[in-house]
């Protein structure tokens, strides 16, 4: 809500808007390679990655999805006195919640799939065993980790389809 232009100051939302450009505009892989030579190898890093990557592109969607609502209710809102965290309160958050819930389940399903090419890197999770399978010509061990992957992402768009038809249409 801070980088929205349209409900904070101007000089909070550059400010907001800037953190979270930068935080999005890394990828996760380049974030993993970072905190790789920070925190060490391991899922710490691949987890700070996702994190951090997914929090700039999240706060993204979000001022976008509130800048993109309907004006007129914040100008009636605003002229019947109402403070900012009312408007807030009462009209950006109702609007924005059936978008934000279709954001955060494509995010949650993206999560995951990127989750897998971390261990590429060194920042743990089923990639290091995907790598460390492949690396020693163990193709048919590292097949059921590929697949584990397709299996999981496949049930997640599924399931997230299933979620975001429910949302919409209720």
């Amino acid at each position: 809500m801070l980088a929205a232009r349209n409900i904070s100051p101007s000089y909070v939302s550059i400010i907001f808007r800037g953190l979270l450009g930068i935080l999005w505009s890394i990828p996760p892989l380049l974030w993993a390679i970072l905190l790789v030579v920070v925190v060490g190898l391991g899922p710490t890093a691949g987890i700070f990655a996702i994190s951090l990557y997914i929090m700039g592109l999240s706060g993204k969607y979000l001022y976008e999805i509130y800048e993109s609502q309907n004006a007129s209710a914040y100008d009636v809102m605003h002229v019947m006195g109402a403070t900012r965290m009312q408007i807030a309160k009462f009209v950006t958050i109702p609007e924005a919640l059936s978008h934000m819930g279709n954001q955060y389940l494509f995010l949650l399903s993206y999560s995951v799939r990127e989750s897998s090419i971390l261990g590429l890197v060194g920042a743990g999770g089923i990639g290091f065993y995907i790598m460390h399978h492949l690396e020693s010509l163990n193709y048919g061990k590292a097949a059921p980790f590929i697949l584990a992957i397709l299996v999981v992402t496949l049930g997640m768009d599924y399931a997230s389809t299933k979620l975001r038809k429910r949302l919409v249409h209720n």
